[in-house]
């Protein structure tokens, strides 16, 4: 028989369980698995010195280790994008977009990906109610 990529098996016939889809978003500038291929490829490192949009890291920093209320980094592992979330796609209020932790975004948006990279239209009346797994790691 020919297994779906979305649909309940009929009566009597085995679930049919694949992996259709993946998606990543890591520090070094892969958005996706294609480009963390590349990255690895080419002996890529994300440790870079931290961005300036993201934090004046001046008044923070103290070259000494455990000085309260300082940072005594100056380089980190700095994923690119995660201010663009688009909050309405996912039927998310703005307002809620922004008290949302970071990692809870980029987790819906490589959701997406990952199905959109297996071919499946993402629409809500899609998945709703689809015997569909998202398993993360």
């Amino acid at each position: 028989s020919t297994a779906k990529a979305i649909g309940r098996p009929r009566h009597g016939e085995a679930a049919v369980i694949a992996i259709v889809g993946a998606s990543c978003k890591l520090p070094g500038g892969a958005a996706n698995a294609e480009e963390f291929w590349t990255f690895l490829l080419r002996g890529g490192v994300g440790i870079v010195d931290f961005p300036a949009s993201r934090l004046d890291l001046a008044p923070l920093y103290a070259a000494e280790v455990g000085k309260p209320g300082r940072l005594y980094v100056l380089r980190g592992a700095f994923i690119d994008g995660v201010d663009m979330f688009d909050a309405a796609f996912f039927g998310i209020a703005a307002a809620e977009a922004c008290m949302m932790d970071p990692q809870q975004r980029l987790l819906l948006e490589t959701v997406v990906e990952s199905l959109e990279f297996a071919g499946i239209a993402v629409t809500p009346e899609l998945l709703r109610g689809a015997p569909v797994g998202v398993y993360a790691g």
